[in-house]
């Protein structure tokens, strides 16, 4: 049996497995959740058995349903369930009664998480370069006019009161260039970092809960409209007279509860949780499951059951789901 649901205040918001919003709460008793949807022209009423009632965020103020809308839609529940679980305005006349039997399913979000960072270093180098440089730098060259040619000096004489013949120095500066050395910066080339968003297929496990229904009798007498014995268990591999087919299914002996279920393209679908006449049921994760014929199956080993269709064409073979509820 699941929890025991917290009291859900009025103006809850309600909604339903597939995200669909169906209404606000009006009331909520331990049998039901009066559950209504206002429009322009009237309101919609909803009595949502307790049964149906997966989730409760008080913190938010939100409710959530194991139904879809279109499940919800197609169920009567208008008015609200009478006394002993008897459908209000029967007063017991009626022998029927509808009890829903729910399951969880599993709900896989995502968020984002640091998965590591990446390093970008520069480092320094210290090198030495030679470069060859020009440099220029003036140099003294005396000459005498006509020495060596036989020539006479140039005619010369003092001004009046020189002394002609005396000591003297005369100072000629000599320039030249040095080296000056600097540096600046130049771009050598640069490096780009992209990032690159890749989507990669997992496969998440988690356990859910689900309701079976058992009806029984306090005073021993059968139940149902007549007393039919349970047919006895057919052993691994034999043919029962009253199923005819069987003998026709040589896996039927084969295929058995527990088995993993795998497809032609190695992927792992499910494992078997049924086994009828002419199919078996397979148990899927996040996906409905599905009723397999035995003339889908390649082979039955130790590994488990393969079969002849790839994972992505089982949903599109036409095969049987059994009924939610």
């Amino acid at each position: 049996m699941s929890a025991a649901i917290p009291i859900i205040p009025a103006g809850a918001e309600v909604y339903t497995a597939d995200g669909a919003p169906l209404g606000q709460a009006r009331e909520h008793t331990p049998a039901y959740l009066h559950v209504q949807r206002v429009y322009r022209d009237g309101a919609d009423d909803y009595y949502i058995p307790a049964q149906a009632i997966v989730r409760v965020d008080e913190a938010a103020g939100r409710v959530a349903l194991a139904l879809t809308r279109a499940e919800v839609d197609a169920r009567d529940w208008s008015t609200p369930p009478g006394l002993a679980g008897t459908p209000a305005g029967d007063d017991g006349a009626s022998d029927r009664l509808v009890v829903p039997v729910i399951e969880e399913r599993l709900e896989v979000e995502q968020r984002p998480i640091e998965l590591g960072e990446v390093l970008i270093q520069k480092r320094l180098f210290v090198e030495r370069r030679m470069v060859p440089v020009e440099l220029r730098r003036e140099a003294v060259r005396i000459v005498r006019p006509g020495e060596g040619r036989g020539e006479e000096p140039a005619d010369w004489a003092p001004r009046r009161g020189e002394e002609v013949v005396r000591e003297e120095t005369t100072r000629v500066p000599l320039r030249g260039e040095e080296p000056v050395v600097g540096t600046r910066a130049v771009v050598t080339g640069e490096v780009v970092l992209t990032k690159e968003l890749t989507t990669e297929r997992r496969t998440v496990a988690g356990a859910v809960r689900r309701e079976a229904v058992e009806v029984e009798r306090t005073d021993g007498r059968a139940v149902g409209p007549a007393a039919t014995a349970a047919p006895a268990p057919v052993a691994a591999g034999a043919v029962s007279a009253a199923d005819p087919t069987a003998a026709t299914t040589p896996l039927l002996g084969q295929v058995r509860e527990g088995l993993d279920v795998i497809c032609a393209d190695d992927s792992l679908i499910g494992r078997v949780k049924e086994v009828r006449a002419d199919d078996f049921l397979v148990d899927r994760q996040l996906q409905r499951d599905i009723y397999v014929p035995f003339d889908a199956v390649q082979d039955v080993n130790a590994n488990g059951v393969r079969l002849t269709v790839p994972a992505d064409r089982v949903d599109r073979m036409g095969w049987a789901n059994p009924p939610l509820f």
